[in-house]
């Protein structure tokens, strides 16, 4: 299966996997801070069935993170490369370092989904922290509702940031596979179960005010990840990299750095150490 994608840079592969129902435009506004950090391809992808990703075929979660892995095969073949994931994104990319394991030097999960069940999900109500003023009323109906209910911060900037990084995605793809995919969303079993830890350098972003997908279930997954950064922001719900900008740019620098750290370190174990 041929997935739309877009690169930006180059050196080791950095696949970045939006959310549900998205597209890599989600995603995008990372760039300054992934960019930012020399040696680093990064590969925007349109899952199947998302944005300009064809979705023929694909009928569940599992046939998306499949169609994924056949991708990284088919265009990075054994060479190694690293995650991040966004919500979905976020579940794709556990099953992803799972199937390829030391080929995967890290993994990166901004509010990544834990429990694929939304009724048994642990999170919050929704609540907003900054309200908007007169400007919203000039948003139509149906976008307006969209960003009030998604959204914690009811600002123009958080607006801007919606308009062009959700709407697009919501109103692109193939509607057919995602209702499929939706019907079956869970995958046959917990990643972390099935292949058992991930021991590379990681990041797990998470917000306190998130009621999509919550925060606890992340918590408890994240034993899994022994060589994780686990962040809390008690300012953030759903969207950490748009809510606090700042604070996760930050954060995915340290973790591109300690995977760029962790490689070099592993490089000098297969030669034999350091020779001066």
């Amino acid at each position: 299966m041929t997935l739309n994608f877009e690169v930006r840079g180059s050196g080791t592969p950095l696949i970045c996997l939006h959310g549900f129902p998205l597209d890599h435009r989600s995603l995008l506004s990372l760039d300054g801070a992934l960019g930012s950090v020399p040696g680093w391809a990064r590969y925007y992808v349109d899952l199947p069935g998302f944005g300009e990703s064809a979705g023929e075929g694909i009928d569940s979660s599992l046939a998306v993170a499949d169609a994924v892995a056949a991708f990284i095969r088919e265009e990075l073949g054994d060479q190694s490369f690293a995650l991040l994931g966004h919500s979905f994104g976020g579940m794709i990319s556990r099953y992803l370092a799972g199937v390829f394991g030391g080929q995967v030097l890290g993994v990166a999960m901004l509010a990544p989904v834990a429990v694929a069940d939304a009724e048994r999900r642990q999170r919050p109500e929704h609540r907003v922290l900054v309200t908007a003023d007169g400007w919203i009323e000039k948003i139509p109906d149906e976008q307006r509702q969209s960003f009030e209910e998604n959204c914690i911060f009811h600002t123009p900037e958080m607006w801007v940031a919606y308009r062009d990084g959700v709407l697009p995605g919501l109103s692109a793809g193939d509607p057919a596979a995602v209702n499929r995919i939706n019907a079956h969303y869970a995958l046959p079993s917990e990643p972390e179960q099935q292949f058992g830890p991930f021991v590379q350098p990681s990041l797990m972003v998470l917000g306190r005010l998130d009621s999509s997908v919550g925060y606890l279930d992340q918590l408890a997954l994240s034993e899994s990840y022994p060589s994780a950064t686990i962040a809390l922001l008690d300012r953030a719900g759903h969207m950490p990299f748009w809510e606090q900008p700042e604070l996760v740019a930050s954060m995915l620098r340290d973790w591109l750095e300690r995977v760029g750290n962790d490689r070099v370190r592993n490089d000098r174990a297969d030669s034999g150490g350091a020779h001066e």
